[in-house]
């Protein structure tokens, strides 16, 4: 929430009239339990996912999307972590079916609903960190990198909507005798 004033203040009449400083906050709506659980640092620092227990529906916003990789805004307090913990805490929450089908359903901030994902997708990811290398290139004929340079390598696997696993590698190249920046090279598999 922005402050009373600056170029970004919103009216007064646009105010929470319900705020809360803990975790999670419960209530009872229409004969149903509902949970509003904080998601701090996800998209921003004000995220929240909204958990119907009688209905088995949580309600995500932008915390969860499935036509777009996670993405959160430094600007207004998001991180990288941030993002990644708000996702796993869904996945704790949700509740599978048979065989993977049915169960909870999760109403992402954009795209299509989603059934609770399989447990096995949590952390799909490596980082490897290599450094001491012996001079050479890039790519054949290409860049040199000096024995000062240092490689970071990110392994993804994700499954797009059309339900196609894949996996992206993406490479940080840093070396300060040959490269004024960060090199950096994505591949998709």
């Amino acid at each position: 929430m922005n402050a009373a004033t600056g170029p970004e203040a919103r009216p007064v009449a646009a105010w929470p009239t319900s705020a809360f400083f803990t975790p999670k906050k419960t209530m009872y709506f229409n004969g149903e339990p509902i949970e509003i659980l904080h998601m701090p640092s996800a998209r921003t620092d004000g995220d929240v996912v909204v958990h119907f227990r009688g209905s088995d529906v949580i309600a995500a916003g932008d915390a969860f999307s499935t036509d777009r990789f996670p993405q959160f805004d430094p600007a207004r307090g998001g991180s990288i972590q941030g993002a990644i913990d708000a996702l796993n805490r869904i996945i704790d929450i949700t509740v599978p079916e048979f065989n993977m089908q049915g169960g909870t359903l999760v109403i992402p901030g954009r795209g299509r609903g989603a059934n609770a994902p399989p447990a096995p997708q949590r952390g799909g990811s490596l980082r490897v960190e290599t450094t001491g290398m012996r001079p050479g290139y890039l790519r054949k004929n290409g860049l040199p990198y000096s024995e000062n340079a240092t490689m970071t390598e990110y392994f993804f696997t994700h499954r797009a909507p059309d339900g196609n696993q894949w996996l992206t590698v993406t490479q940080l190249v840093r070396d300060p005798k040959y490269l004024t920046q960060e090199l950096r090279l994505e591949l998709a598999l």
